[in-house]
């Protein structure tokens, strides 16, 4: 492997003395080399935040050997898509010295988003590798456990692939596959390890995960700054502020709950006068007969809207009154239109007869109009 710093000569060098003739292939040649002199640990013996270790001599790499393809945060080109990553390039000169299994990264410097990778792991933005594995067996014998852990040590494991990452999905930047070859989302949203998911269990059943206290520290600050306490607050003082809450709200839902029955009874009272009065009225204008205002009055408790549209529906009954002065107008009218009609028009239409039963001043008015004189009585 070229060293750094050696790397860094022969660039000055080029740059200096061939730059105007040379700086298209030197971009491309240059970054080939520092491509490929770029080794990441994929896996050693220390103990990850999931709180159990792999041993490296258990690790399967037969398959990641044969086909050693390096991914860009585990994102796999498997729907077609033009906006996938495809592979950014494979491992090379697989090592495993002592408890360690590193490799050398080959970049595909053809593609755009791979050489830009590489450029940023060769100015140490991007310094971590992640490994992608399946778990085969655990074991809590005593050899296999170390001080701090807490959940079974992985025996047996198979290498699925290794990723160029930005940020490892823990310390050992460790990924882990089921047996159909899926990524393990093994978090939940609360950002704790989902142990119905993760195959490793807890060395025995009095074990806890040491990290428990600090996870119920941080949920019990972040409720303490929700009720406007201090990040101290002790368990005590939060339990009997969330009590004096409980309780003032448990006042509050009472009063609240009658407020709301006095709004609704007083609604049900105006509604009840108001249906009463509607029906009061149809009666007293004659839309319906005092017999039928206990229907109607039934009608507004079950439907208001309904009984509202039917009474509107209902014309009002006329009184004596106002059907003489109908007829009274209706004959006026008549008489109107039988004036301006003459005697021989009248005769004609066979209306002499009517006119004379009917309205007698105008029949002598339009005899004495025809003949000069008014008619014998």
């Amino acid at each position: 492997m070229i060293a750094h710093s050696v790397i860094v000569m022969l660039q000055n060098i080029i740059y200096h003395r061939f730059a105007v003739f040379l700086t298209p292939l030197y971009n491309l040649t240059l970054l080939r080399l520092i491509a490929r002199s770029m080794r990441f640990i994929i896996s050693d013996e220390s103990i990850n935040s999931y709180g159990f270790w792999l041993l490296t001599s258990g690790g399967d790499l037969s398959q990641f050997v044969k086909n050693p393809i390096m991914l860009w945060m585990h994102n796999r080109a498997f729907r077609g898509m033009k906006d996938e990553v495809l592979p950014i390039g494979s491992w090379q000169d697989v090592k495993v010295e002592g408890n360690t299994i590193t490799a050398e990264a080959n970049f595909d410097m053809t593609d755009p988003f791979a050489a830009s990778i590489a450029s940023k792991v060769e100015q140490g933005i991007i310094k971590m590798a992640s490994a992608g594995i399946e778990i085969i067996a655990t074991s809590q014998e005593p050899q296999y456990v170390k001080p701090g852990q807490y959940r079974e040590t992985v025996t047996k494991w198979r290498l699925k692939e290794g990723s160029i990452v930005d940020i490892g999905s823990n310390d050992n930047a460790l990924t882990l596959y089921d047996k159909k070859g899926n990524i393990l989302n093994l978090f939940t949203p609360e950002g704790e390890i989902d142990a119905d998911k993760l195959s490793v269990k807890l060395i025995d059943s009095t074990q806890e995960d040491p990290n428990k206290d600090t996870k119920t520290t941080l949920k019990m600050k972040k409720i303490a700054l929700l009720f406007g306490m201090a990040e101290a607050a002790t368990e005590e003082e939060l339990a009997a502020k969330v009590t004096a809450t409980l309780a003032d709200k448990d006042g509050e839902i009472v009063r609240l709950t009658n407020e709301v029955k006095v709004l609704k009874d007083a609604e049900k009272t105006k509604v009840k006068a108001d249906a009463v009065a509607l029906v009061d009225a149809a009666v007293k204008d004659g839309r319906i007969d005092a017999t039928g205002k206990d229907s109607f009055l039934k009608l507004f408790d079950t439907d208001p809207e309904s009984a509202k549209v039917t009474l509107s529906s209902i014309p009002k009954r006329k009184t004596a009154e106002e059907l003489l002065k109908e007829g009274n107008k209706g004959a006026e009218g008549e008489r109107e239109k039988l004036a301006k009609l003459s005697w021989d028009e009248l005769d004609k239409t066979g209306k002499l007869s009517y006119v004379k039963e009917k309205h007698r001043e105008l029949f002598d008015e339009k005899f004495e109009g025809k003949f000069g004189t008014k008619p014998v009585q």
